[in-house]
């Protein structure tokens, strides 16, 4: 019964986050006939960024950055910026809660498979060490920051581990994009295609920081076997 309640809860969140997501897009349109900073707007600003905690492409940094370039105020830019870190927080957290609460059933599915089994218990041991960090950096690379936010609920990591890392990163994410269009205006677009190629660069150095270890360590074994 419990599991019952739990699928329809999440089955409402997903209709939601689709709805405003898809949203997005309307708005942004909206922006280039109307471009005016109103409740509606910011409203729909704090959905879609929170939206993109889940994995739900919206494209939020676009949509940001686009915004900010449209604030007339320093004020107007206070205020995006507090909607923006807002949102990817209570985003992150709505995230991290919601795969927490499938913990045992989704913990129950991996054991079922001894090949998804051995190397998850890998990847736990990783993140158990490096959860922080890993958090951290993560919020720069779009779309491993909601895995990391699931993850760090299936795992039962402590919320106050999760939220200190991801509060940090989130302020800089935040700040990165306000910044880029209260200063690029019109070149924007060209400055994010470049943090988007930086974020790959993030994203390899983890994969490598991970991954390199194992490597290395299959590589010894194997000239030791070799020599005997």
């Amino acid at each position: 019964m419990k599991f019952k309640k739990r699928s329809i809860i999440l089955f409402v969140i997903i209709l939601f986050i689709i709805f405003f997501a898809a949203f997005s897009e309307i708005v942004t349109k909206v922006f280039e006939v109307s471009p005016e900073i109103t409740n509606q707007t910011l409203i729909s600003l704090f959905f879609i960024v929170f939206a993109a905690s889940f994995a739900v492409p919206t494209a939020a940094f676009f949509f940001i950055v686009s915004l900010t370039s449209l604030a007339s105020s320093p004020t107007q830019v206070i205020i995006i910026f507090t909607v923006t870190l807002l949102a990817t927080i209570s985003g992150d957290s709505s995230a991290h809660f919601l795969a927490k609460s499938f913990q045992k059933e989704i913990n129950d599915l991996v054991k079922k498979y001894t090949f998804l089994k051995n190397e998850e218990e890998k990847a736990a041991a990783k993140f158990k060490k490096h959860g922080a960090i890993s958090l951290f950096f993560t919020r720069f690379i779009h779309g491993a920051a909601a895995i990391l936010n699931y993850y760090s609920g299936i795992k039962n990591f402590k919320y106050k581990k999760f939220i200190i890392p991801v509060i940090l990163g989130e302020i800089i994410y935040t700040l990165i994009y306000v910044l880029i269009g209260v200063f690029a205006k019109e070149t924007w677009k060209i400055i994010i295609t470049i943090i988007q190629e930086f974020s790959m660069l993030i994203l390899l150095g983890l994969v490598i920081y991970y991954f390199y270890p194992k490597v290395r360590n299959r590589m010894k074994n194997g000239k030791t076997n070799s020599k005997n």
